[in-house]
């Protein structure tokens, strides 16, 4: 564990713990936090790295510091990148996890959620507004990764919203939405393009879009990406288990029909090893489909 730097965040305070006491405390709280959320530790520098994705993402630092003055330990929240406000309801809630008296919790700032439009706001694309909005955002993922991240981004809230499903259809987003999260790509737009996929393969109506004899290699590609990993690649590795587990789930026999008994057999085996038990969760669950 390092001392205390020159320069702290603000995002910071401080605690009266062991290391050991803080380290067992901020494990506690990242395991039991409302969505997982992969991490992974350096205990002899006293860092938490974690990547967080509900909806929304960030990649941040937990940061264990000896106080130079006092008999206390520094713990400083750092956000890298992604959603500042969902890194914030983070770093507030572990500072009410170790001193709920001193820093309690807001529960408007946590809460609040915008009222939705009245019916008489919400007008429908016509056919040319539609394609204006969404062939620029599929052109974008061509693009660089700045503007391949944000598409991803569009794409994967618009698999949320059933009124746009038309829209996925019509534009046929699947096949943008197979080849962002199946090519070699950063974890960002991989992780939109996994949880975009796995939205849709949660509807009955897309299933047999997306088990369609021409994505055999695609959904094979998504099979093999369910593996060890970092704690960065997590979120994708562990939607797609997800989407393997919800296909077949909804209908097995076409998709081992598509993608090969063998492939299954291999994809199942992957439980014998596995180090995440979200990942091991999802693999026992399909095995027990069969």
């Amino acid at each position: 564990m390092t001392s205390h730097p020159t320069y702290i965040l603000p995002t910071h305070f401080r605690v009266s713990y062991e290391v050991n006491e803080a380290i067992a405390k901020i494990k506690e709280f990242i395991d039991n936090y409302e969505v997982p959320v992969p991490y992974e530790i350096n205990y002899n520098k006293g860092i938490f790295k974690i990547a967080y994705f509900h909806k929304t993402w960030f990649n941040g630092e937990i940061n264990i510091y000896k106080n130079r003055t006092e008999d206390t330990l520094v713990i400083e929240c750092n956000r890298l990148s992604g959603d500042a406000f969902e890194f914030h309801k983070l770093y507030k809630k572990l500072r009410n996890y170790f001193d709920p008296v001193n820093y309690p919790l807001s529960d408007q700032i946590f809460n609040f959620e915008p009222k939705p439009l009245p019916d008489d706001l919400i007008i429908p694309l016509t056919e040319s507004e539609a394609e204006k909005a969404i062939i620029p955002i599929i052109n974008m993922t061509k693009l660089d990764s700045y503007n391949r991240q944000n598409a991803a981004d569009v794409i994967c809230d618009m698999t949320r919203q059933e009124e746009l499903f038309v829209y996925i259809k019509k534009f046929n987003l699947i096949e943008t939405i197979f080849d962002l999260s199946t090519n070699n790509f950063d974890h960002i737009t991989k992780t939109f393009a996994m949880h975009s996929l796995l939205n849709l393969s949660r509807h009955s109506e897309f299933v047999n879009e997306i088990l369609k004899e021409e994505n055999t290699y695609n959904l094979i590609n998504i099979m093999k990406q369910v593996n060890k990993g970092s704690y960065e690649t997590a979120p994708y590795r562990r939607a797609a288990a997800e989407i393997v587990y919800c296909l077949m789930y909804k209908n097995p026999s076409n998709f081992i029909n598509i993608v090969g008994t063998n492939n299954i057999e291999k994809y199942l085996d992957k439980s014998i090893d596995m180090d995440d038990n979200i990942i091991k969760g999802l693999l026992r669950d399909t095995k027990y489909i069969l």
